[in-house]
């Protein structure tokens, strides 16, 4: 259902007259890297399939939208650096490590790379859809997510995905 799911939202999005989310000059090897491990930090190595990965990318895009408009300009990659705890805190340092296809060095060892390898391909791959603008919002509307134990303000506003996600997704005003 996922992957139906997955494809439909890439289907349904018109390569042709795709806005890309961020501007051009932002979509650097280091946003492609800080976006794709802040993926598999925040929702696991499923959420390029899940659409999940894609719903993280437009939180990320929109609050560097708003903080340039409010005349702060943040580089996109720090954007997602900042906002991203786990890539911060380097919590799991493997994350922190995840670059071309090589398993990182402090990865546990029971973890099959041969099986979570073709995942982060495909994160790797996501990423760059999105990036093109090939990908739509699965959370259209949202400013900020958060793990399930992650509370929220009573004013922000829950916003229901159109996948299935493992965070909640807010709107703060």
């Amino acid at each position: 259902m996922r992957l139906i799911l997955a494809i439909t939202i890439l289907a349904t999005s018109s390569a042709a007259g795709a806005q890309p989310p961020i501007p051009e000059e932002e979509w650097t090897p280091t946003a492609a890297r800080n976006l794709a491990r802040s993926c598999v930090a925040e929702a696991g190595f499923t959420s390029g399939r899940s659409g999940e990965c894609a719903a993280i990318a437009y939180v990320y895009a929109r609050r560097f939208h708003q903080m340039r408009a409010a005349g702060r300009y943040t580089p996109f990659s720090m954007v997602v650096w900042r906002y991203s705890a786990p890539l911060r805190l380097n919590v799991r340092p493997w994350v922190n490590q995840l670059d071309g296809d090589e398993r990182p060095r402090s990865m546990p060892r029971r973890w099959p790379w041969d099986r979570l390898l073709p995942k982060w391909q495909q994160i790797k791959a996501m990423v760059q859809d999105w990036a093109a603008g090939r990908i739509e919002n699965p959370c259209p509307g949202a400013n900020h997510f958060g793990s399930v134990q992650d509370g929220a303000p009573a004013d922000w506003t829950s916003i229901r995905c159109h996948v299935r996600v493992r965070n909640r997704f807010w709107r703060s005003f």
